[in-house]
């Protein structure tokens, strides 16, 4: 289920719609919808960044879900990346139901060093977030 289907549309505080996905921004967490067949790499991560930082502050830690409702790929090594910046994250939270996720996560766990879960839902992720 995509956010726009979702009853938490009605939540969501800024959408960015960008040439490699879409960025739904609610008060302490975003949801990213990573268009279908596209590697996500470094420097699409710094452009989601640099908005993240304009809506959160640059020393805000929001909450990250990336609702994998379309095939792409990440780079890896780019978390290298991320890590090195002063960016961070509460969590990082993947929902997905598809069985390549599941190969992307396991790469992700072991570049990722914080907090990162697999939920199914939409609604489970944001469970988990309510909960914090």
């Amino acid at each position: 289920m995509t956010v726009a289907q979702s009853t938490y549309i009605k939540n969501v505080k800024e959408v960015h719609h960008l040439s490699f996905g879409s960025y739904y921004f609610f008060d302490n967490y975003i949801i990213s919808e990573i268009h279908d067949e596209v590697l996500f790499n470094w420097e699409k991560a710094q452009e989601v960044i640099q908005i993240a930082e304009k809506f959160y502050g640059s020393d805000y830690q929001p909450h990250y879900i990336a609702n994998r409702i379309y095939d792409y790929s990440i780079v890896p090594n780019d978390w290298l990346k991320f890590f090195k910046t002063r960016y961070r994250l509460k969590s990082f939270l993947i929902v997905s139901s598809n069985k390549s996720s599941v190969v992307n996560f396991t790469f992700e766990k072991i570049f990722y060093k914080g907090n990162i879960r697999k939920f199914h839902s939409l609604e489970e992720a944001i469970s988990f977030i309510n909960k914090q």
